[in-house]
């Protein structure tokens, strides 16, 4: 069935057996020739072979039970958060705006998660030679400590982290270099006024936090003082495909338009390793020129 829209609708039904029924509802877009789909079934639960009643007597189940942890029940944004402490707001010059309080689009806010993301570990690679703190021990995963602006829009909006990764000492680096201990603690408190779905933890907001934590260890091996090398490169090409398989992955989620996923996988489909890589290498090669650490801005540095 043609839709005036140019999106072609599709309706399948499974005959894998008598007893399950199912609609695949299928949507295609020709804008970069990505598809995203969702499935739903239904079973005749009366008719299902092997199905026993429930038991009538009181007899306690003695069945092992899964521990559930808070975060996996309830997602993080669910438990209790530390206090953060209050980072200022930086003008946004590079964007798409530069009104601080608007709500940014999907494909601008997760573009930035990439590209700021490699950015720090440009700026771990300069205060570790400034300050003599390992790299390695100078940032670690976990909750964000610092945060430069609360949505103050209910809870359908959240002031989201672009990048979500904690200063490691953050004493020690403060008592050795305070100026760069507060331009980390800017950068790393820096977020966007987004939707709450963008931001959960069990949604799309997570599933890029756990990218972040599983390449916050290796990104921060890069040596931004020398020129792109192929470990480099296939290393950018791997954190760069694991954002793209998050969005490629989602089908069609009941709060997220079709082309919001398209557009952040078109956008971040454009960004070649070597602008990815230069993201980080303009910023270490100008680091004393740059004055907004906790601006958006690329174009700045």
């Amino acid at each position: 069935m043609e839709i005036a829209t140019g999106k072609t609708l599709s309706v399948l039904f499974c005959g894998c057996s008598p007893l399950c029924l199912g609609i695949a509802v299928v949507v295609s877009v020709g804008v970069g020739g990505y598809v995203a789909y969702k499935t739903i079934s239904g079973q005749n639960s009366e008719s299902q072979k092997g199905k026993s009643e429930p038991s009538k007597d009181n007899t306690k189940d003695t069945s092992p039970k899964k521990i559930i942890k808070p975060s996996d029940k309830d997602g993080e944004e669910n438990q209790k958060r530390p206090k953060r402490d209050q980072t200022p707001v930086a003008p946004d010059e590079s964007s798409e705006t530069t009104d601080m309080r608007k709500v940014r689009s999907l494909m601008y806010h997760f573009k930035k998660r990439l590209t700021r993301f490699v950015r720090l570990s440009a700026m771990a690679q300069y205060i570790s030679e400034e300050t003599s703190i390992a790299r390695d021990k100078l940032l670690c995963t976990g909750k964000s400590q610092y945060q430069d602006q609360k949505s103050g829009m209910g809870h359908a909006f959240h002031a989201s982290h672009v990048v979500r990764v904690r200063i490691n000492n953050a004493e020690l680096l403060k008592s050795r270099n305070a100026e760069l201990f507060e331009m980390l603690k800017n950068f790393l408190g820096h977020t966007h006024l987004m939707p709450r779905y963008a931001n959960e933890w069990n949604g799309v907001g997570g599933r890029i936090d756990r990218i972040q934590e599983d390449f916050l260890e290796e990104i921060n091996t890069i040596d931004f003082s020398k020129p792109l090398n192929t470990q480099v490169r296939v290393m950018l090409q791997r954190l760069k495909d694991e954002f793209l398989k998050v969005f490629k992955s989602l089908g069609v989620p009941k709060n997220i338009q079709l082309m919001e996923i398209v557009e952040v996988i078109e956008a971040i489909n454009k960004i070649s390793i070597e602008e990815l890589f230069k993201k980080g290498k303009s910023w270490y090669d100008n680091k004393n020129k740059n004055e907004q650490h906790n601006s958006d801005s690329d174009a700045s540095i």
